[in-house]
């Protein structure tokens, strides 16, 4: 019993031991770790990051509550956003549950290749998507399938994208700015911004969020080159290109290049451009140039496939020149005035109050507006400040207010827009330019001037006071003007009065302020004053249609089997904005396509089908005499007395028994394109176009057919992409690393 018990103490011992040891290579382990001295340097008191990543968390959270949550409760949506569910639910949905990217949409009744406005109009490949289509691969590997995606759609949407962009906003702000306080302030205006707004009804924020990237990235290779930030200079341009579509023409083609050249052109005298390229080699750039059209390619495979994709709307994809339209320069004096907006009608800018906008609408027309102190601390920033920043910003606000806003119309810019060129793939761009962009560096210049207040003297913070009156009085009088003999009713009317009386005696006090400490602590008063005004105006903007009964979102779960006649409606934007020109010109000849049947098999040796299906295409004229005849054949015949049995379908491909009495035609009402193919049997056979679908020659008898989708090129630029910012990104890491141990790294 001694020995026993002897024994067990042994092996306790030896356990303990074991516990301790693995304890003590743990601990070994997290003190060597890397990452642990990243997480040091960046959460570190003294430069504050981890207090504005706090702020920025909390006040992303609000934001999306108050913005979004009825649509998170309801399960409703509004505008494009809803429309574009279905792009984001079926993508998700082909990875999870048949392992593979949805190219092809079968439920839509005639098919249609999806790929082609995921990538270029929806935009599937940019990292924040990716991310989660990895996780959902992922998931679906361990047989873990997701069944419904509107919860997940609307934190997408109205969490996830606004955080990424506020991300990118303080990384930005963080190279303009030294004081926590004025990038706390850049932060609130950010949350509650006219481009957040936007995003409740259309896209194009996280685009946006990506141009703050590379933007910081730039700022801290022109500071300093070394391996660590041209890295991350090259993993910032990779991501742009692998996030190309035409969203990116709102704000990242005009921003990037004029940033850039505002940039090199206002470096100080004893900096050279030649010096700051030389710093990293000829080889270097060659190898970063390819890997960006590399990531780039995906896009531009994407546009070139899809010469036979055409808008239903328009029938073009570009505008004409005499169809661009304008925006208007003076939506920046409209920034510190609530509930007024412009809106181009019917040839003439119009100005907008708060109620007609939904209404008419133009829900978004009457929201550009960043709070009452936004124009005054605009104006002092660029009048006062020191920094080499009021040049750069007063460069590009001045540019991007009156050339590119005017578009077509400024002298300076029209010759870009003479020529067939990407910016007008997208009418309604200049207008929008301020809301997605313009509006950000508005921000940063409110930034300069509270940057100025922190460090000024009384006259320049009782200059503010003077200015804010005068800002004032033009703001009341413009919301008089637009709102007429119904202004001192409006209950916006009421709270602007009463925010210009909370802010002027704020402004008073900070001008009577005599030590920083306390100036810091009035400026404090001030953030609160800027987030209730900037939250509450918000609010009021989107309040009528957010708990609008008639916003849509289409309450649906993905088909795990995709299958004909299934309930899902498809991709909404797909069905009525793009398709095929096959089958618009079917269309377009006044056949109805819902009435030929799904699938069906056919004689093979007649007379009419044969002929039209030899020729293979549905726009020969020499056969448009009998086009009616064979249409007609197809709706009343019946077919063959065959069998045809779904035996697999996902996304991108078909499989089918069948059993055909003698040798028929097999007819498939989905689109043809270029890129599907067909195999009976396992052995290849023709695939031919039928009136803009897909038919194949099958013999007597039994026979397994399946048809397949993938478009060349595209899934491996797609992978390839994600494998070269893999491995920058790792690069990234290892050059920090080294230097956390005070290794140089070199080029």
């Amino acid at each position: 019993m001694t020995g026993q018990w002897y024994q067990i103490s042994l092996a306790r011992l030896h356990f303990m031991k074991i516990k301790i040891n693995l304890k003590k290579i743990l601990v070994s382990f997290w003190n060597r770790l890397p990452t642990k001295s990243l997480l040091k340097k960046l959460l570190k008191d003294n430069n504050f990051f981890g207090w504005q990543l706090l702020l920025l968390l909390v006040l992303n959270i609000f934001s999306g509550v108050v913005l979004w949550g009825n649509f998170l409760v309801n399960k409703t949506l509004y505008h494009d956003v809803s429309s574009l569910f279905s792009f984001f639910r079926d993508n998700l949905n082909a990875l999870n549950y048949f392992h593979e990217f949805a190219w092809w949409n079968p439920n839509l009744g005639t098919g249609f290749p999806i790929y082609y406005f995921s990538i270029l109009g929806v935009n599937i490949t940019h990292p924040l998507f990716a991310v989660l289509a990895f996780i959902f691969w992922l998931l679906g590997l361990f047989r873990i399938n997701i069944s419904s995606f509107h919860t997940l759609y609307v934190i997408y949407c109205g969490f996830l994208i606004p955080a990424l962009f506020s991300v990118g906003a303080l990384l930005l702000a963080r190279q303009i700015f030294t004081k926590n306080l004025v990038i706390s302030l850049v932060l609130i205006l950010v949350s509650f911004s006219p481009g957040i707004i936007l995003n409740l009804s259309d896209d194009g924020l996280v685009q946006t969020a990506y141009g703050l990237f590379f933007a910081t990235a730039f700022l801290k290779f022109l500071k300093k080159q070394n391996k660590i930030n041209f890295l991350a200079l090259v993993l910032s341009t990779l991501i742009l290109a692998v996030s190309l579509n035409h969203l990116f023409l709102y704000w990242n083609i005009v921003f990037i290049p004029l940033f850039i050249i505002v940039c090199f052109a206002t470096l100080p005298p004893s900096t050279s451009i030649r010096q700051i390229i030389r710093s990293v080699s000829r080889k270097t750039w060659i190898i970063a140039t390819i890997l960006f059209f590399v990531c780039m390619s995906t896009a531009l495979f994407t546009y070139l496939q899809g010469s036979n994709i055409v808008r239903s709307t328009i029938g073009q994809r570009t505008y004409t020149y005499d169809q661009l339209r304008p925006g208007n320069p003076m939506e920046i004096l409209a920034i510190s005035t609530p509930a007024v907006g412009f809106e181009w009608t019917n040839g003439t800018w119009q100005l907008f109050s708060y109620p007609q906008a939904p209404l008419s609408g133009k829900d978004h027309v009457a929201y550009v507006y960043l709070g009452l102190l936004a124009l005054p601390l605009l104006i002092i920033g660029l009048f006062f400040s020191k920094s080499v920043w009021r040049v750069r910003l007063f460069i590009l606000i001045v540019i991007s207010s009156t050339v590119v806003v005017l578009s077509g119309y400024s002298p300076l810019f029209s010759s870009v827009l003479l020529w067939e060129t990407p910016l007008r793939a997208v009418n309604h761009y200049s207008d929008t330019f301020f809301r997605l962009g313009l509006f950000l560096l508005i921000i940063f210049g409110i930034g300069l001037g509270a940057e100025v207040l922190l460090e000024a003297n009384k006259f320049k913070r009782r200059m503010l006071v003077l200015i804010f009156s005068v800002t004032s009085i033009f703001s009341i009088g413009l919301f008089s003007i637009v709102y007429g003999n119904s202004a001192s009713s409006t209950f916006m009317f009421g709270f602007m009065l009463t925010m210009v009386l909370f802010y002027g005696i704020v402004l008073i006090w900070l001008g009577m302020a005599n030590s920083r400490e306390q100036v810091s602590r009035i400026f404090m008063l001030l953030l609160l004053l800027v987030f209730i005004d900037i939250s509450t105006i918000a609010f009021w903007h989107v309040r009528s249609f957010l708990f609008n009964k008639g916003s849509s979102f289409k309450n649906e779960s993905p088909a795990y089997s995709v299958g004909f006649g299934s309930a899902n409606p498809g991709s909404f934007v797909a069905s009525t904005i793009l398709e095929l020109k096959s089958l618009r010109d079917l269309k377009q000849n006044g056949e109805d396509l819902a009435s030929l049947p799904q699938m069906a098999l056919y004689e093979a040796n007649s007379s009419l089908l044969s002929k039209f299906f030899t020729s293979g295409n549905s726009n020969n004229p020499k056969l448009l005499v009998e086009f009616n005849d064979i249409f007609e054949k197809l709706i009343s015949d019946q077919g063959l007395k065959g069998s045809v049995r779904i035996v697999h379908q996902t996304y991108n491909t078909l499989e089918l028994n069948i059993f055909s009495p003698e040798e028929s035609l097999f007819f498939w009402r989905d689109a043809f394109f270029p890129y599907w193919t067909a195999t009976i049997n396992g052995k290849n056979v023709a695939l031919s176009n039928l009136f803009g679908f897909k038919a194949v020659l099958v013999s007597e008898g039994r026979s397994n057919i399946k048809f397949q989708f993938s478009p060349p090129f595209i899934p491996y630029t797609l992978v390839g992409s994600y494998f070269i910012i893999m491995i920058v990104f790792f690069h990234w890491l290892r050059a920090y690393w080294r230097k956390e141990r005070k290794e140089p790294p070199s080029f």
